[in-house]
């Protein structure tokens, strides 16, 4: 099924299910991607940057128009204590009121119209180390046909009243949930944060750099949560399918706790701890209720681990902002680093702290290399993007592209723009340019076979632009040519690798690094 009618079927799924009085129309916006580009300026230059849309909002359907599923009828039935068989909570008993936290330790499965009410705070906890709980939700959408009328028969998991929040389901260890046309709304009560980021639906992993798949989500829908719509902790994600798709409106409805500290704010749709990134389902990511676009529609990347495996950056359609730390890939063999076109990394600047974060890939240092693949393609029409967070940006705000080991052949880093980076790098003596070897992309201890950076525009660098640090006595490759280079700080674009006999620079002195 197309997203954009994925979209639409869930909202209109709500109407279905949550007919409650204090609820107002809600406005799906239509993610344009003509409209994708911001104007980052440099000096006189002005660079396109991917970012959100201000498209208008696709016409809002009405959350009282009614919908396929029963009116309820009574007052439906208490569910306080965990579950540890297998259990089924139809539409006919409902609504079922969660007056409690409570842990799925068993299989839990929710059917089509089923409406489940949590009270304020109230967390549902599926799996746990020791513990393959099961979360399955079998709501039902089908699509119009010659003899059939469209039926909407969504699963909805909501608050006692609109202005009250519940806490989150908490996916955790041996865990998995598996959603299917599903609405999620006003989950991420701020007293849920205790033990998680929080957030409406909340998924923790393995913890070990490795990914884990622990949620099936096909249409599912996440409205109105306290922090952010869902959080991927420590490894976790979803799982891979064609009909896959999310659909975050309304973040950061409460205020921020105390919990977070004053580096993370959860007003951001998605949260994640990588790897996790590249299981992200396509969708809309919004943090204004209406769905129009707004400058917190992010997914806000806080590498915690150090990545063993793949990791992959697709076009979800917003930028992705990393935080707080270096992300990092040290594989324990090999692995790869894609990005998709038109996608675009912000990096946090936070000039209090002095933290300049970037991107470190591979490993050279390690007795044996372990190097990471690079399959960052962009097209003319949809570069990639790599620039600073800063609302006024400037050149240093972040440290660059460290690429400290990658195999010899088949990396490819085109159609990009490197923006507003060259901060230190704590990189010194290799190449043959200036002594401090910061720049807005960094290559040490490997030598590549060819010139892979093409089409890349560098610009406002606080330091150089390309930092050749390998040795070798033979010529190139040669990265200045097809890639441009302007307001470069120390005017080096491009400086020379050092030989290999002797670790000589022919030429150089220190009044003169060698730069092409």
């Amino acid at each position: 099924m197309k997203i954009a009618a994925t979209v639409s079927a869930l909202a209109v799924a709500l109407a279905s299910a949550c007919g409650d009085s204090g609820d107002s129309d809600l406005n799906v916006g239509k993610r344009d991607a003509a409209q994708d580009a911001e104007t980052v300026e440099q000096g006189d230059a002005a660079v396109d940057a991917a970012q959100p849309d201000a498209a208008e909002p696709a016409t809002p359907p009405s959350l009282s128009a009614g919908g396929d599923c029963p009116a309820l009828v009574g007052s439906g039935v208490e569910h306080n204590s965990d579950v540890t068989g297998s259990e089924t909570w139809t539409a006919a008993a409902g609504p079922h009121r969660v007056t409690a936290t409570l842990s799925v330790k068993g299989t839990l499965t929710v059917e089509a119209c089923a409406r489940v009410i949590l009270s304020k705070g109230v967390s549902m906890y599926i799996g746990s180390s020791s513990d393959a709980g099961r979360l399955i939700t079998k709501g039902e959408f089908s699509e119009a046909s010659a003899t059939s009328a469209e039926q909407r028969r969504p699963v909805v998991f909501t608050s006692a009243a609109a202005d009250q929040y519940w806490g989150m389901l908490f996916v955790n260890g041996l865990g998995h949930a598996d959603f299917r046309y599903t609405v999620l709304q006003r989950g991420g009560d701020s007293g849920a944060i205790s033990t998680s980021r929080g957030g409406a639906l909340v998924v923790r992993g393995p913890n070990d750099g490795s990914l884990r798949r622990m949620v099936a989500a096909q249409q599912l829908l996440v409205l109105d949560s306290g922090g952010f719509g869902v959080t991927l902790e420590s490894g976790a994600g979803f799982e891979e399918s064609a009909a896959a798709s999310l659909l975050v409106q309304g973040t950061g409805k409460l205020p921020k706790p105390a919990g977070y500290g004053a580096d993370i704010d959860p007003v951001y749709p998605v949260f994640v701890e990588p790897p996790g990134l590249g299981s992200l389902p396509e969708g809309l990511y919004r943090s204004s209720s209406d769905g129009v676009a707004s400058e917190n529609d992010k997914i806000l990347v806080v590498p915690r681990l150090t990545l063993t495996g793949d990791e992959q950056f697709h076009d979800r359609g917003v930028p992705y902002l990393i935080k707080n730390s270096n992300f990092s890939m040290r594989p324990a063999v090999s692995a790869t680093l894609t990005i998709d076109p038109g996608v675009t990394l912000r990096f946090h600047h936070d000039p209090s702290s002095g933290n300049r974060i970037g991107m470190t890939l591979g490993d050279g240092a390690s007795i044996d290399p372990r190097p990471v693949l690079l399959s960052v393609v962009g097209t003319a029409q949809q570069p990639i993007v790599f620039t600073s967070d800063s609302a006024i940006p400037a050149a240093g705000d972040w440290s660059g592209l460290y690429l400290d080991m990658s195999p010899s052949a088949g990396n490819r880093l085109s159609h990009a723009r490197v923006l507003y980076a060259g901060a230190d790098s704590l990189t010194s003596s290799y190449g043959c340019g200036p002594g401090d070897n910061d720049a807005a992309i960094l290559i040490t201890d490997w030598r590549p076979d060819d010139a892979f950076i093409t089409n890349v525009e560098i610009a406002n660098s606080a330091a150089g632009g390309i930092m050749s640090g390998w040795r070798s006595d033979s010529d190139g490759p040669e990265l200045k040519s097809g890639n441009t280079f302007s307001a470069i700080a120390n005017g080096c674009a491009v400086s020379r690798w050092q030989n290999a006999t002797g670790l000589a620079c022919p030429g150089r002195t220190d009044v003169a690094p060698l730069c092409l």
